[in-house]
């Protein structure tokens, strides 16, 4: 099956699940997640959609915790990380997602990044949704790279390619 069938495949998945289900499966996720990155300093996230692994939450705790936090925004093409203290610095964007209203790019290292995907693989392989963003940002990224997912998207028929980054690790609810 190829990524486009794919990523069509978890997509319907996602809308036909049980939300309740997906809201339980986040929750363990978010906790998971929150005791690896709890020692870091500075960590990339984005702010959750319908139907993906919601980060809301996790993202309040990591701010009343003095994270810093760092969320994604597309910039003429390409994917650039903001600094945001609040969810009062983010509005709806053209591509109808949550994104800083600031386009000044945060300049240090983010240590933890924590990436979004439709699917993935044994191999910590993700399938994302299709625009290469993360791929483009992630193959000079050197700090830990999480991927959260639900665990009913493994797919075995997932397979990678050169341009693909792999995840150092990917939670699941499981």
């Amino acid at each position: 099956m190829d990524k486009a069938a794919l990523r069509q495949k978890h997509k319907d998945r996602r809308v036909s699940s049980d939300l309740s289900l997906n809201l339980a499966a986040s929750f363990c996720i978010q906790e998971k997640l929150w005791l690896k990155i709890e020692s870091y300093e500075s960590i990339g996230i984005y702010i959750s959609m319908k139907g993906e692994v919601q980060t809301l939450e996790l993202i309040k705790k990591c701010l009343d915790a003095g994270k810093i936090i760092c969320v994604p925004k597309i910039v003429n093409g390409n994917m650039m990380f903001v600094r945001i203290h609040d969810f009062q610095e983010c509005a709806i964007s053209s591509y109808g997602m949550m994104e800083p209203i600031s386009s000044d790019p945060y300049q240090e290292k983010i240590d933890v990044q924590i990436i979004p995907m439709l699917a993935f693989n044994e191999e910590n392989y993700r399938l994302g949704f299709g625009k290469g963003y993360y791929d483009a940002y992630l193959k000079n990224y050197t700090g830990l790279k999480l991927g959260i997912c639900y665990s009913e998207d493994l797919d075995p028929e997932l397979k990678e390619t050169e341009f693909d980054v792999k995840c150092d690790e990917i939670l699941t609810e499981s």
